[in-house]
């Protein structure tokens, strides 16, 4: 069986098939996160008015988590990212970024397919319809306080973006049960070139049953996994977002449905703990049946990144740490000392988790941070890229 290598601090351990499928996985978001990244920038454009609007503090730090997974992906072949793209049906994990110098920790769910019986938009909305022809993504954004429609669309024709975007506004008003109104069209010379249309809505009254709706109308019954959290999130937060993507791969459309929340943690110099269950509101965790590949369960992952302005360190977790990655329980990295990373894995054993719980030292103090805005953009980016995988390889 053939083995590769992947840089872990200062050893080089060899891995087997297994862990190569997982970790090319993410190399897919690696490869074009930078151009993502600054296609969404670009997006914060026309999306600014809006946001004040919807009035978003669920951030996450997608792009510092996949810079800080880079050094796993370095030299992963083409051939294994490819046979990786042909298996992957489904993909659920949950991002919880800490940022000790305000104090913050955001927290995102993401269940990711391209596969229409798993996740898909409503049914009132018809995704095969010719007004979307040369849609590239749609991304519908909720919470309380306000909500968030924008098309993009390929080319430079702003007039027929909006007629195209304009016609299919009302079934998306009907599949929400909102009525959402223009914005703004804003063009981008990229490249390539692509158009932006804008809406936006009031707030969600009930977040709760708008979640749990949202859950029965998009997700296969029997999804199982992190979708299971998705309503016991809604109680976590007064500010939850939920987001639903869909992205056009020209061969069949592929979907995202996220869930972001942003929280405080205690302040000081003493150990912090970081209690997965109780951030989720859930007694238990365990994988999506259709999270396994070849007996191991490696689209199914929890991610915690802690970020400080001086040292952080490992202290403990449960369950127990393990050495190598993505087996059965926390593998722990830390490639600067101002950073630690630990991804927590089912392995080949789909038994709940009843307590998932991630220990660091650090100092955190509250102040303000500029980070939040570009975090929400950098999280659409990265639901984007991983839809997008089959399109890069060709």
């Amino acid at each position: 069986m053939e083995k590769i290598q992947i840089p872990l601090q200062n050893s080089r351990p060899k891995l087997g098939i297994q862990t190569h499928y997982i970790i090319t996985a993410f190399i897919l978001l690696i490869r074009h996160i930078f151009v993502i990244w600054l296609q969404q920038v670009l997006y914060a454009v026309s999306f600014y008015t809006a946001f004040y609007v919807i009035n978003l503090n669920t951030v996450l730090k997608s792009i510092l988590m996949s810079t800080v997974l880079f050094t796993l992906l370095a030299g992963t072949s083409r051939t294994t990212v490819k046979a990786v793209d042909e298996s992957m049906e489904y993909m659920e994990y949950i991002l919880i970024s800490v940022n000790c110098t305000d104090a913050s920790l955001t927290l995102m769910c993401q269940l990711i397919s391209e596969n229409e019986t798993l996740i898909h938009y409503p049914s009132e909305v018809n995704i095969e319809d010719p007004h979307l022809t040369e849609c590239l993504s749609i991304i519908a954004m909720f919470n309380t306080t306000g909500s968030l429609l924008a098309f993009s669309f390929n080319g430079t024709n702003t007039v027929t973006a909006k007629n195209n975007a304009d016609a299919m506004k009302p079934s998306i008003d009907t599949a929400f049960g909102l009525t959402f109104t223009y914005l703004n069209t804003t063009a981008f010379a990229g490249p390539p070139p692509y158009v932006v249309v804008a809406y936006t809505a009031g707030g969600v009254g009930d977040i709760a049953s708008f979640t749990g709706t949202l859950k029965a109308d998009c997700l296969a019954s029997d999804i199982g996994g992190f979708s299971n959290v998705l309503e016991t999130l809604v109680a976590q937060s007064a500010d939850l977002t939920v987001t639903l993507l869909a992205y056009n791969m020209t061969e069949k459309w592929a979907y995202t449905l996220m869930t972001m929340y942003e929280t405080t943690i205690p302040t000081g110099l003493d150990s912090h703990i970081i209690d997965v269950l109780d951030l989720l509101g859930a007694g238990a965790l365990g994988p999506s049946p259709y999270a396994e590949v070849e007996g191991m369960y490696l689209y199914s992952g929890v991610q915690v990144v802690v970020n400080c302005d001086t040292d952080v360190t490992f202290v403990s977790c449960v369950p127990d740490e393990t050495t190598t990655p993505f087996t059965r329980g926390w593998y722990v990295s830390s490639y600067e000392p101002t950073t630690l990373y630990g991804g927590f894995y089912f392995g080949s054993d789909p038994t709940l988790v009843e307590a998932l719980n991630f220990t660091f030292g650090g100092q955190v103090i509250p102040e303000f941070s500029i980070f939040t805005f570009l975090f929400t953009l950098s999280a659409i980016g990265s639901a984007i890229l991983l839809l997008k995988k089959r399109s890069a390889l060709h």
